[in-house]
């Protein structure tokens, strides 16, 4: 990787590292009109991907976490909530936007521990294993 690009990389991720510190929004540069194609391209690709990983929960869990079985995902989720939690200071008060919540396995856990958890996936079959894991959860936005 080329110096400079090593420098972007390196300012880019101070500026994101800063202002979920400072919970300060995040300005990027508009594209240009020619990356927009490109942008969609790769979006579609990335979309078809992890719907064909995720045909099947076991399959979908597996490729989120290496693992499948129900309890463990909760283990794990519990154990990342928990580092989330106390790294950023998520509170009762707090709403949570997880981009790329998966089969929602930070999000379940999470979710009782902040006023709101909103979750996103590319994928249509993880938002589905996502609803049917936090179905039980009135916080919880898909």
């Amino acid at each position: 990787m080329k110096a400079a690009s090593k420098k972007a990389l390196r300012q880019g991720s101070s500026r994101v590292t800063k202002a979920v510190r400072d919970r300060s929004p995040i300005v990027f540069s508009r594209r240009k009109s020619s990356d927009i194609d490109l942008t969609q391209q790769t979006k579609a690709g990335y979309k078809a991907t992890w719907n064909n990983l995720s045909e099947d929960f076991d399959s979908a869990s597996y490729y989120v976490a290496c693992i499948s079985d129900e309890d463990e995902i909760r283990d794990n989720g519990s154990a990342t909530a928990q580092f989330l939690k106390s790294a950023l200071g998520i509170s009762r008060d707090d709403s949570v936007l997880e981009i790329g919540c998966g089969v929602a396995r930070v999000g379940r856990e999470l979710a009782p521990h902040c006023k709101q958890w909103h979750g996103c996936d590319i994928s249509g079959n993880m938002i589905r294993y996502a609803l049917q894991r936090t179905s039980d959860l009135d916080n919880v936005f898909l």
